[in-house]
């Protein structure tokens, strides 16, 4: 047939039809190379089966791809099954284990450039009953150069400073969870977080000046001690003895 006297319309629906008829049969023996036909050699013209030959090459590719497309989606969407389920059970392990829920849920600290923010919540609306006196927090626990300067306590907080005739400072806080505590961190050569006998803290080292901060989830509070020209092993033991003192309090927790 002779397509320069066809209509171009005609001409292009008989290639069509020619071409579908052509896919159909090699559709049918697609597993013979398609160099090699069998026996029964349907006679079509060049230019139809270099076109047939094309379209199926091009079928072919593209279903490859699309299985292979499909086979990679379904071993990514067992890896991310297996991910989530892995999460979530780690989520509940560490949700489920008190001394590793302080700093998953009701606090954290906010270092800025001038300071570390330590904020948190807490029902309570008050300080917890203490077996000492909070006007004098550290009452035997320090040397006797040490003498209190100054003391606040409210509902909410209390503060104790002290100093001794050469210039050594210590401040030491304890306040409820909910409020705000900032600690100096500018400078700092030491700024560390890390667990202090189960409760989240912080260790900021600057000069002279060493602050140890923590949470007492348990209690609703966060305490503080600062001090200077004393090592951080001093500060760490002054707040291991005061957060002992702390264990006498009612927990708030329930």
């Amino acid at each position: 047939m002779d397509k320069k006297k066809m209509d171009p319309a005609v001409s292009e629906k008989y290639v069509d039809t020619a071409t579908t008829r052509m896919l159909e049969y090699y559709s049918a023996n697609h597993a013979n190379p398609l160099s090699v036909l069998p026996e029964d050699e349907i006679d079509f013209p060049k230019e139809l089966d270099a076109r047939c030959r094309a379209d199926i090459r091009s079928f072919l590719a593209k279903y490859r791809r699309k299985k292979c497309m499909r086979k990679t989606m379904r071993i990514f969407g067992s890896i991310a099954c297996a991910f989530l389920v892995t999460l979530s059970l780690a989520s509940v392990l560490i949700l489920s284990v008190d001394a590793l829920r302080v700093p998953v849920l009701n606090y954290f600290f906010n270092k800025t450039d001038q300071y570390t923010q330590i904020t948190g919540d807490t029902d309570a609306t008050q300080l917890p009953p203490v077996a000492f006196s909070l006007e004098d927090p550290l009452d035997g626990l320090i040397s006797e150069e040490y003498v209190l300067s100054l003391s606040d306590v409210s509902p909410v907080s209390a503060l104790a400073i002290y100093d001794t005739a050469d210039g050594k400072v210590m401040l030491v806080s304890i306040a409820l969870l909910g409020s705000v505590t900032r600690l100096d961190s500018e400078g700092a050569q030491v700024y560390r977080e890390f667990m202090f006998h189960g409760n989240p803290a912080v260790l900021i080292i600057e000069n002279e000046r060493v602050t140890v901060a923590w949470i007492r989830e348990d209690l609703g509070l966060t305490c503080n001690i600062t001090a200077s020209h004393l090592t951080e092993a001093q500060v760490i033991s002054l707040a291991e003895q005061l957060n002992a003192r702390l264990d006498t309090a009612p927990s708030v927790l329930g």
